[in-house]
C-alpha cells in the first residue's frame, strides 16, 4: 500500500504534500474517496478524531492513523493514513478510445 510516501488503494492515490489545513477546512469523521461507478463500492477513509477536508487535500487529525477501507481491495480497514500530513486525493486516469483521459471507472 506504501511507495514513495504515496498511499495506493485500487484506483486511489493519496500523495503527501507540504503545507497545512486552513482554517476554513471541513472536519468530517469519514469522507468517501471515490465511489465505483459500476459497483457501487466505496473507497472510505475513517478516522476518531476526524479528517480535515479542502479542496483536493485531507488531514487525519489527533495521534492515532486514519482506516482506508474499501470492499473489493482491502474489506478489512487499515490504518495507514498518518496524522499530521496533508495528502492530495488523487483519482487514476485511463486512456479512452477516443484519445482523451478519464477517471479509471470501478
Amino acid at each position: 500500500m506504501k511507495g514513495n510516501g504515496d498511499l495506493w488503494q485500487g484506483d486511489v492515490r493519496l500523495v503527501p504534500v507540504p503545507g497545512s489545513p486552513p482554517p476554513n477546512a471541513k472536519l468530517v469523521k469519514s469522507i468517501v474517496l471515490a465511489e465505483g461507478e459500476i459497483t457501487g463500492h466505496m473507497h472510505t477513509l475513517e478516522a476518531e478524531q476526524g479528517i480535515l477536508v479542502w479542496d483536493d487535500l485531507i488531514w487525519v487529525v489527533g495521534t492515532e492513523a486514519g482506516k482506508l477501507s474499501h470492499p473489493e481491495h482491502d474489506p478489512s480497514p487499515a490504518k495507514v493514513v498518518e496524522p499530521g500530513q496533508a495528502y492530495q486525493i488523487v483519482i487514476q486516469q485511463e486512456r479512452t478510445l477516443s484519445g482523451s483521459w478519464a477517471p479509471v471507472q470501478d
